[in-house]
């Protein structure tokens, strides 16, 4: 069984080790580039259809109707890099006892991930008031 040397082998190629064959034309670069590539695009979610919208909508507001007029939701209208969106959500309230914002939720339709992000509020905080960074997958 005759045995290769290092220098043998073609730039950037790794022998096979069976004996009598050509060095393998794949080369470690390759194979990882490929490999990472598999397992990016099997962790991928899904597209997000306008049924489970609707169904994470419904579940949301629990059949209440949303008052648009006191909501104020701040957005670039051309984001550079849909990663990192930075995104302000304001809600007229006077966030006593009695009246105050209980829960404040993002809901993206062309998202994988309909629901982007929901926080609870209670009167102690004070205004009813989210400033964060949202990932976005197409224009909404």
């Amino acid at each position: 069984m005759s045995t290769s040397r290092p220098q043998d082998w073609v730039k950037g190629q790794v022998p096979c080790g069976v004996e009598g064959q050509r060095p393998s034309s794949v080369s470690r670069r390759d194979t990882l580039v490929l490999t990472g590539a598999a397992l990016a695009a099997s962790t991928l979610p899904a597209a997000a259809d306008v049924g489970d919208f609707n169904k994470i909508f419904a579940e949301t507001t629990r059949g209440a109707t949303p008052k648009l007029a006191r909501v104020k939701l701040t957005m670039p209208e051309l984001a550079e890099n849909g990663n990192s969106v930075s995104t302000l959500i304001e809600v007229q309230s006077p966030m006593t006892e009695k009246d105050h914002v209980k829960t404040i939720s993002l809901l993206a339709e062309k998202n994988p991930q309909t629901l982007m992000f929901r926080v609870h509020l209670g009167p102690r905080a004070g205004r009813a008031r989210v400033a964060t960074n949202v990932r976005l997958a197409d224009t909404q």
